[in-house]
């Protein structure tokens, strides 16, 4: 006799209005699986599902899960209190869905994500703070701090030199601000400007 278990319809109305579901929740909507179907067993984070049946399903439901996962604090859609605990921002996970993968979603779930992307490219563009260029004043502020924690570091005698603290800094940071000739430059001007402070 063949088995004719199926997965029920997911309720699409209750999943679109649920801003930080759990990881595995949003995996099983990505594979058309409605959640509660899942079994899921959480004990003391070691997570568990059992299923009446998966339908051929468990294998593209653990990839799923375990990239979701693993994603989730770079990508910008993680919702956890503490980073990599489960919980999903729905909004932003699919917008990257739509902009990052060539999952194909169930129609319900692509519509929903559309509407997400199209909200994002039409909400006006509000500049944060950060965006603000800086003021001299700021920009002044910003190197005396600079110059005061580099005396601190040399008065301790943590590193030697300044080409000493840049290689570290180097060493560490492997991004734009942290170049050797842009930490030259920022630590040459904090230091005038902390000897001219008023």
């Amino acid at each position: 006799m063949a088995n004719t278990f199926e997965f029920g319809e997911v309720d699409w109305d209750y999943w679109s209005l649920k801003p930080y579901p759990n990881n595995w929740e949003v995996a099983g909507l990505v594979c058309n699986i409605p959640p509660n179907e899942l079994n899921c067993f959480d004990v003391a984070r070691d997570i568990d599902f059992a299923p009446l049946d998966w339908c051929g399903k468990e294998g593209q439901f653990r990839k799923r899960l375990n990239l979701i996962s693993e994603n989730a604090p770079y990508a910008g859609y993680d919702a956890s209190e503490i980073a990599g605990w489960g919980k999903v921002d729905m909004k932003q996970f699919l917008i990257w869905v739509r902009v990052k993968t060539r999952w194909v979603l169930p129609a319900e779930l692509e519509e929903i994500a559309l509407r997400f992307v199209n909200e994002q490219a039409t909400k006006p563009q509000i500049p944060e703070e950060r965006d603000k260029p800086k003021s001299p004043r700021e920009e002044t502020n910003d190197l005396r701090l600079i110059g005061a924690l580099l005396d601190i570091i040399r008065k301790d005698e943590v590193y030697k030199s300044d080409a000493e603290l840049i290689g570290d800094l180097i060493t560490f940071y492997k991004s734009p601000p942290f170049k050797q000739r842009t930490l030259q430059e920022r630590f040459s001007k904090a230091k005038k400007a902390i000897e001219n402070i008023d």
